[in-house]
């Protein structure tokens, strides 16, 4: 089902991602002034889709509860830095008394989980919690990389909504953020506007090659009020800038369509939906000589997983696969698709996360197996 065939869907629409409970809850007011522990959890595997799978259905994963948006970060030593949006913590599948934040976070070692990272109390979130106003400011995760300073850096979209209802209609994004990281301890060194901060949002995916970052541009307009959340047009269309590898406070150039040209008014769409992808957020990685784009389609109207290659981060893009991406444990939507940076070592295909949802968000308030994010193989499709 596309956005612009919901009309018959208003009840769902004012409620569709109003997962996060009021802070009023009794378990907010509980535990509002305790700072969380670290929970560990180890599993075998734990690169497989098979595995993670198993263990983000399962409570408490880590001491998370419920989730979307899986997003997993190398680091220096082996290590997977993991981050979540307006996730729970939590060790049952009752998430109405479990605390909250907009951003959650995971370090893995090895094959053991850690986590929820630090936050200033269980009911904020692990990056920005000093500027965020819980509800109606806060940070999103998009993707990251290392830096030449050796420490990592995280982009994330500011987003604010004037209702206060958090990621519900009238939440937008205003900015692209960057949090500097430094892997060691996960100690945040610096939180504060990109050196590309504006609405398009470079960063939402990034890719590397020997010399470049490029950063892919998605405006992200899920919850649009004047678009009945979502399907406005600028979702349909995804940038690219590029920088010197691990420079991002450096000079960027953007795709023109042509070439690369230092004037981003300049940029061009290097993927562009049209009618059969209308909101197509991206997700790529590179595999040897070959850059992959993974596309929920529709975000949660959709019902296929697109999968595209490219032989130039720039494109131009081909796409070579629909596959039907049912929701599971018994959800009623999915979105959020996002490639890992590794290759499964039980098969050698691709490891791609996604999130699930229901269309009554009070279910999965009390089961929250229904908000927990899922994970499935693709093999890795030749180049163009």
């Amino acid at each position: 089902m596309k956005r612009r065939h919901i009309a018959g869907l208003a009840g769902a629409l004012l409620t569709v991602a109003a997962v996060s409970p009021p802070l009023t809850s009794a378990g907010a007011s509980a535990s509002a002034a305790m700072t969380p522990a670290l929970v560990k959890k180890c599993v075998a595997h734990s690169k497989t889709a098979a595995a993670l799978d198993d263990f983000f259905v399962a409570n408490n994963a880590a001491g998370l509860s419920g989730e979307d948006y899986p997003r997993a970060y190398d680091l220096p030593g082996s290590n997977t830095l993991w981050t979540f949006q307006d996730a729970y913590r939590g060790s049952d599948a009752n998430l109405r008394n479990d605390g909250f934040g907009h951003n959650l976070g995971l370090i893995q070692r090895g094959d053991c989980f850690s986590g929820p990272l630090k936050a200033p109390s269980v009911n904020r979130s692990w990056i920005g919690a000093s500027t965020e106003l819980v509800q109606t400011r806060w940070l999103w995760p998009l993707d990251g990389a290392m830096g030449v300073d050796g420490n990592f850096h995280l982009f994330l979209a500011r987003m604010y909504n004037p209702n206060h209802t958090g990621a519900a209609e009238g939440a937008l994004p205003r900015e692209t953020w960057e949090a500097v990281i430094r892997p060691s301890d996960l100690r945040i060194l610096s939180l504060g506007r990109a050196k590309i901060f504006g609405t398009r949002l470079y960063g939402y995916s990034i890719v590397e090659d020997d010399d470049f970052s490029y950063l892919y541009g998605y405006c992200h307009r899920q919850f649009d009020p004047a678009y009945l959340l979502g399907a406005n047009p600028c979702e349909n269309n995804v940038y690219v800038a590029r920088v010197a590898r691990g420079r991002f406070r450096g000079s960027y150039q953007f795709w023109d369509g042509d070439s690369w040209n230092s004037d981003g008014s300049k940029a061009r769409p290097v993927m562009n939906g049209g009618p059969a992808r209308h909101i197509n957020p991206p997700s790529v990685r590179r595999f040897g000589d070959v850059y992959v784009n993974a596309s929920k389609e529709g975000d949660w109207w959709g019902s296929h997983l697109y999968i595209d290659v490219a032989r130039r981060p720039q494109g131009p893009w081909t796409e070579v696969r629909a596959i039907p991406l049912p929701a599971d444990h018994g959800s009623e939507t999915t979105y959020g698709a996002w490639i890992m940076p590794w290759l499964d070592p039980s098969n050698g295909k691709m490891v791609i996360g996604h999130s699930n949802f229901v269309w009554t968000p009070s279910r999965a308030l009390r089961d929250g197996r229904l908000y927990r994010v899922s994970f499935l193989n693709v093999a890795i499709p030749d180049a163009p």
